[in-house]
C-alpha cells in the first residue's frame, strides 16, 4: 500500500456506516400506552418515596470490611 487512496477508504467507511444505520434502526410500528404505576400515584399524591440509604449503618461501617463488630474485637 505505497499509495493509499484515502478518498476510497473514507467512502467505504461512510457507506458502511450509512447502510448499518439504515438496516438496524427501524420505525416503531406498535406504541404501548403508558399507564401510571402504583409508585407514581403515591408520589403524585404528595408522599415522598422511601429512602434507600440507612444513615446509622453508613456511619458505623465504612463498607470496606475494615470495621470489626464488637463481638469480634473482644
Amino acid at each position: 500500500m505505497a499509495h493509499t487512496h484515502w478518498a476510497m477508504i473514507t467512502l467505504a467507511f461512510l457507506l458502511g456506516l450509512v447502510l448499518t444505520f439504515a438496516l438496524t434502526v427501524r420505525r416503531v410500528k406498535c406504541e404501548v400506552p403508558v399507564t401510571p404505576s402504583a409508585g407514581d400515584a403515591e408520589t403524585a399524591a404528595g408522599e415522598q418515596p422511601p429512602s434507600v440509604t440507612n444513615s446509622t449503618a453508613a456511619q458505623d461501617d465504612p463498607g470496606d470490611g475494615s470495621a470489626a463488630s464488637e463481638s469480634e474485637t473482644q
